[in-house]
């Protein structure tokens, strides 16, 4: 992308049981459930579906989906995240929509479809693909993300002066 692009992400919230929020990225889920290994397997759930935090105890959280119904259980695995469950849903969700129509259309339907792409920022490839794993990225910081679609493929992000490359590494 030649264009500067605008930080569009919106504040962190504190997550509280029983409230509306909006998802700060675009995440897979396999059987109603999205495990924060952050595997790209199942169905996806876009940048800022409409969801509700039913639940939020011991290791896990639990999302009910206002625009399907569809209950989604988020199963951090502390291990990798090196986080605890309120810090993951605050990574998770957000108060308001992200905005967007900030960026150029093609940027934004990549970012709703989980795809990751040259050249996009940080803050842009966190939305269109969550966290990686800290096992493997210690920190956001870090100028190498390492993302794993199943147990046995992983997505090296390089980000440079002009963003990300992308590569695909097969094997553990």
């Amino acid at each position: 992308f030649s264009q500067v692009l605008p930080s569009i992400a919106p504040p962190r919230i504190e997550p509280v049981v029983g409230q509306e929020y909006f998802t700060r990225f675009t995440f897979h889920e396999e059987k109603n459930e999205h495990v924060t290994t952050n595997y790209a397997r199942g169905p996806i759930v876009p940048i800022n579906t409409p969801v509700k935090l039913v639940s939020m105890s011991g290791s896990q959280l639990v999302l009910k989906r206002s625009d399907t119904g569809q209950d989604v259980k988020v199963k951090n695995e502390e291990k990798y995240t090196k986080k605890p469950i309120r810090e993951i849903a605050s990574m998770m969700l957000s108060a308001e929509k992200t905005p967007l129509e900030k960026l150029p259309a093609q940027l934004a339907t990549a970012i709703s479809n989980g795809e990751m792409r040259k050249g996009m920022t940080k803050e842009l490839v966190l939305m269109a693909r969550g966290y990686p794993p800290a096992h493997e990225t210690a920190s956001t910081d870090s100028d190498r993300w390492v993302y794993w679609s199943s147990r046995f493929v992983k997505h090296t992000i390089v980000f440079a002066d002009a963003g990300a490359t992308v590569t695909h590494d097969c094997g553990a």
